[in-house]
């Protein structure tokens, strides 16, 4: 809680921009239905093709540099200028994986030491532990898990058992003939695509790792989902997606504070409006997700400030404007032509197409300054008993431990190591023991680096792994979606 309060109070002072770090690498897996993007860890099948992008803040001179089998290879050198985004390979070309194995490509400053990476693991087809291909024991001869450590693979894979609302394939396109061009480039990804399980809404960044949206957004959800604007026509269901959690909200403003497990590279500064900068028929911009259209992009006007202002259980300062505001636009940012935000877009009024309200900058301050407004308290959680668990080994020779969570006398957890086969540490849960898993963990190492958890999860049960993520502080949390 202490580290949330700090984080608050840095926040109310000024809005915090990612800090210049040297150049910043993101990697484009090439598919039929587009480029995938992903910022630190990707896992594939051999003869995949991939190309990497890079930015900088500042004129930097970088080397690239491909760490792979124990070796270390300079690939290019360039010269970045800021504001541009810059191709490896060039002219349409990409990279092709053949070979099994874990590259790591590192882009560095020459005149630092900072650095920024990823990693491509490219796995040997291996057949998964399931039902077809082993026999599931899930009947124990109870007994106590003395001596064997397996607790700290246990986890409440309820977070990850809903199936979220997806963002349909919409391209994301930008236009540089408007009046509110230059606000769109420099700000439209600083605006956040939130999913959570019933709604989908806007939300913009104050922090790389903290966004500001509206309590309704994320509702009475405790995660939600979050997806980065793609790049170019890169369609919305391609786009980087991080975990959320909601630490904040108030209830009474309609705003939610949402910090992500993963910090974000590249987002831009937003600073927040004083008194001095919002007067009225001033013009204001919209940047959000009306109906699904996202990253929508809209001009208006403050037709007026209303303190006190009161819309069904809510109530703040509020700005008054013309600015279309529809459902998917709700969280979003309300930008002066500086690109300060005035507030953020709630609610219209749907007899009225041209009223509209977007919380007052006013009533956000108010929020992020408030302790009392943090709700959100860690709850105890009742001490649990140790799982009873037993040990055998799979039909390949690779030992398994099978657990028993609930104390019923059927297996619920299962682990597996294949470290000595040439595969991975795996941990599989059936939570609701029809052997059928809903969540597997496997433990990846990379080459000069903490060990990545990847998630694979099966929500619905079809025996697929339906979403995958990856966990880079091993808090059995995902950091970012694949």
């Amino acid at each position: 809680m202490n580290r949330i309060l700090q984080s608050t109070v840095a926040i109310a002072l000024f809005f915090l921009s990612l800090q210049a770090h040297g150049a910043r690498i993101e990697g484009y897996q090439k598919l039929p239905d587009g480029d995938y993007q992903f910022s630190r860890y990707m896992q594939t099948t051999a003869n995949s093709k991939f190309y990497l992008s890079f930015t900088a803040l500042s004129p930097e001179d970088v080397t690239l540099t491909l760490q792979a089998n124990g070796s270390s290879t300079d690939l290019a050198r360039f010269s970045l200028e800021p504001g541009t985004e810059y191709k490896f390979p060039h002219d349409e070309k990409s990279i092709t994986l053949s070979e099994p194995g874990s590259y790591t490509f590192v882009i560095k400053a020459n005149n630092s030491d900072k650095a920024d990476s990823l990693t491509i693991l490219v796995e040997q087809p291996k057949q998964s532990f399931s039902s077809s291909s082993e026999t599931i024991t899930q009947s124990m001869n109870i007994r106590s898990s003395e001596g064997n450590s397996v607790s700290a693979f246990s986890t409440n894979i309820a977070q990850y058992s809903q199936s979220y609302k997806a963002a349909k394939p919409i391209a994301n396109t930008t236009s540089t003939r408007s009046a509110g061009s230059k606000i769109y480039k420099q700000y439209s990804r600083a605006v956040a695509l939130i999913e959570s399980e019933n709604s989908l809404g806007s939300g913009v960044f104050i922090k790389s790792d903290l966004i500001l949206t509206n309590k309704h957004v994320v509702g009475d959800a405790s995660q939600v989902r979050v997806a980065l604007q793609p790049s170019g026509f890169a369609k919305v269901k391609n786009a980087r997606r991080y975990e959320g959690t909601v630490i904040k909200y108030d209830d009474e403003k309609d705003l939610a504070l949402v910090q992500l497990n993963l910090p974000v590279k590249d987002v831009p500064r937003v600073e927040l409006a004083t008194e001095d900068d919002v007067e009225v028929a001033m013009q204001v911009h919209a940047i959000g997700h009306p109906r699904g259209e996202h990253w929508s992009y809209t001009l208006g006007y403050v037709s007026q400030l209303r303190p006190d202002y009161s819309w069904l259980d809510y109530s703040a300062d509020v700005i008054q404007t013309q600015t279309p505001i529809n459902p998917g636009n709700s969280g979003g940012p309300l930008l002066d032509s500086e690109g300060r935000l005035v507030g953020i877009n709630s609610f219209g009024n749907t007899e009225s197409p041209g009223l509209n309200y977007a919380v007052a900058f006013t009533s956000v301050k108010e929020f992020l300054e408030s302790k009392a407004s943090v709700v959100t308290k860690k709850k105890s959680e009742p001490k649990k008993k140790e799982p009873y668990c037993e040990d055998d080994r799979l039909k390949s020779g690779a030992p398994i431990t099978r657990c028993d969570n609930d104390h019923n006398g059927v297996a619920d957890r299962y682990l597996i190591d294949k470290t000595a086969l040439g595969g991975y540490f795996e941990v599989y849960f059936d939570k609701n023991e029809n052997k059928i898993f809903e969540l597997m963990l496997r433990v990846v190492p990379i080459d000069g680096a903490e060990d990545v958890w990847v998630f694979h999860v099966d929500a619905d049960e079809i025996q697929d792994w339906t979403r995958v993520g990856a966990d880079y502080d091993r808090d059995w949390t995902v950091d970012e979606w694949l």
